[in-house]
């Protein structure tokens, strides 16, 4: 079984904005502000 290297792809990016924009918004209030507008993305 072969598993799309998109959805591998996808799933690594989003890993690693995931990760970024938890370390680069400290603030949960910015956070919970500020997500909502990249997963709307």
């Amino acid at each position: 079984m072969e598993h799309p290297k998109a959805a591998g792809i996808m799933h690594d990016l989003f890993r690693i904005v995931n990760r970024y924009v938890v370390d680069y918004f400290s603030s949960r209030e910015q956070f919970l502000v500020i997500w909502p507008v990249i997963m709307r993305n």
